[in-house]
């Protein structure tokens, strides 16, 4: 079976497709079908940058037809940059409240009592400086506090990895002290 030859018209259009990019991968054949242009068999267009690539500059999804997202790796991980920027504060305070419900709520049970008088400021229960601040020695116990100067504040944080051992030792002599002072612990 021979094939007809061209018309003028359609050699134009078979010209001005392999010339230019088309605006879509797909066209519509004779059967009213959407087919792929064959030279674009193995590609896929980005819905976000609108540029042809291949199918390896997409990451995979099941849920999909083809099995690849419809946006490239590029404008995937410009997207998730704009995003991490943008809520990277949000999702480390969202965490931190998750994680410290218990101090919340004892602070909060302070401030109002200092508020209504019921509490009044000290000296430190150390030392005596009177620029003190308020310490929880437990957050399960909101009332049970101590009013303590920066520099002993300092000293009865908790333990953690890059505590040098002179601070562990007086951190340590510290609690010690207090225990002695007041039988809470």
């Amino acid at each position: 079976m021979k094939s007809k030859p061209l018309s003028e018209k359609e050699k134009k259009k078979v010209d001005k497709r392999l010339t230019e990019e088309p605006k879509s991968l797909y066209y519509i054949n004779e059967f009213g079908q959407k087919k792929k242009w064959p030279e674009y068999e193995n590609k896929k267009q980005c819905s976000r940058c609108k540029g042809i690539k291949d199918y390896s500059e997409f990451n995979r999804d099941r849920m999909r037809k083809d099995g690849y997202k419809g946006i490239c790796r590029v404008c995937t991980k410009e997207l998730n940059k704009k995003y991490t920027h943008n809520n990277a504060k949000k999702e480390s305070r969202k965490r931190w409240l998750k994680n410290n419900l218990l101090k919340i709520k004892a602070k909060r049970i302070i401030r109002k009592l200092i508020k209504e008088e019921k509490i009044k400021k000290e000296n430190c229960f150390f030392c005596g400086d009177p620029t003190t601040e308020i310490h929880h020695l437990l957050y399960e116990f909101p009332l049970k506090i101590i009013w303590v100067c920066e520099k002993h504040r300092i000293q009865l944080l908790p333990n953690h990895y890059l505590m040098s051992k002179k601070r562990q030792i007086a951190q340590n002599d510290l609690i010690i002290e207090l225990k002695n002072k007041v039988n809470i612990l």
